[in-house]
């Protein structure tokens, strides 16, 4: 077999091989790279549950206040390519049907994200899908208030 360089554009041939079969490059740095060029791959994170029942968004212990958390702000921080989205995912009840607000677009240049979300439980996902795309999270920041009563 004859070797190729290895920095080959999308589709093309990493080694020729006679009487056998060709290896193609698929992937390469932060894309998905095919026949017809790179695409983004996407990829997300999504935080555990944030309720005021489990204690408050600093520390796991118990609160006895039994209302849905108000989400006023979110302040993204992450060291990031591309663009996001932030998605929060809500629900009434333990049990209850997940509710989707969102998407929340944001770039390297945001500082913050205003909402108007009240659940009871919460959780937040962060999605990637740009080409190019790529981030490391440090200490995301809300901003939550005590909502109504439980429902």
């Amino acid at each position: 077999s004859k070797k190729i360089s290895r920095f080959k554009g999308a589709g093309d041939l990493v080694y020729y091989v006679t009487g056998g079969f060709n290896i193609w490059q698929h992937e390469y740095g932060q894309n998905q790279i095919g026949l017809l060029g790179e695409t983004a791959v996407y990829s997300s994170i999504t935080t555990s549950d944030v309720s005021w029942l489990t204690g408050n968004p600093s520390q796991d212990a118990l609160q006895g206040v039994n209302r849905r958390m108000h989400l006023a702000r979110v302040e993204p921080d992450f060291i990031q390519g591309g663009t996001m989205t932030l998605n929060i995912l809500g629900r009434p009840f333990a049990r209850g049907t997940v509710e989707n607000n969102g998407p929340f677009p944001f770039d390297p240049d945001t500082g913050k994200i205003d909402l108007r979300v009240e659940h009871r439980e919460v959780r937040l996902q962060f999605n990637s899908n740009t080409l190019g795309g790529n981030y490391e999270m440090g200490r995301i920041m809300i901003t939550a208030e005590l909502g109504d009563q439980r429902p």
